[in-house]
């Protein structure tokens, strides 16, 4: 992080110095300086037919007053997703950026559809906040979900054509909300990661995540098999 050296308003006591932040008293504005490490990559996917298309999500950081911008075809849930993913951070006790912050999702020339962004939005900004959440879970995993304002994960549509695409792009790790696990799952070759909420997805590309262990097709045709017999006795 760039040190900021002294300008007239932190001389005037108008502008103080909080760890890496600058902040203008009085205000309720947040200034942060550039750094490389402001920069985040996430994958996620959207539908396209039957099929999925890789989303890259990108997230950068830089030095000016609070403002967020989205770009890439967002249709409108996407659009309103802000609203979503800054009350999910702040009741989920992560940080949430105070300054200019652009999101881009890529290719910029599809149109984005449907409220599944929401976590990998959230989670791009707060690897781009931090070093906290290793950089290579991010290229090894693609992220879907639908955020409540209280940080709850809720399910989304297109999760199975979502994995299948993953497996076929090399990716090893997919991380849905928790009642769409079961249909990842059906893919062969994939860790699934069903997540209730932002929390729980942050402790898993931390590798904090213990009791959350993945679910695999063999977990799935197990559970499934048990399920029917069950129904069936």
């Amino acid at each position: 992080m760039s040190t900021l050296s002294a300008s007239p308003l932190e001389k005037s006591g108008a502008l103080r110095l909080c760890g890496d932040h600058a902040c203008v008293s009085g205000a309720n504005l947040t200034v942060v300086t550039p750094s490389p490490s402001q920069l985040s990559h996430v994958w996620s996917s959207a539908a396209v037919g039957v099929d999925a298309l890789p989303v890259e999500i990108e997230t950068h950081l830089a030095s000016g007053l609070p403002h967020y911008t989205l770009v890439g075809l967002p249709d409108g849930a996407v659009r309103e997703s802000w609203e979503r993913v800054r009350a999910a951070l702040k009741m989920s006790g992560l940080p949430v950026p105070r300054c200019r912050t652009t999101v881009n999702l890529a290719p910029a020339d599809v149109r984005k559809e449907g409220a599944a962004f929401d976590l990998p939005i959230a989670l791009g900004l707060v690897a781009a906040l931090s070093d906290r959440l290793p950089r290579a879970r991010f290229d090894t995993s693609v992220i879907l979900g639908e955020l409540a304002l209280d940080g709850t994960v809720r399910p989304v549509r297109g999760v199975l054509p979502a994995t299948l695409r993953a497996r076929r792009d090399g990716r090893t790790t997919v991380i849905v909300p928790r009642e769409n696990a079961a249909e990842a799952a059906v893919v062969e070759g994939i860790d699934v990661y069903g997540v209730a909420s932002l929390a729980e997805a942050h402790a898993v590309l931390a590798g904090e995540h213990g009791s959350i262990a993945p679910l695999r097709r063999r977990d799935y045709l197990l559970l499934d098999a048990l399920v029917h017999h069950d129904v069936g006795a």
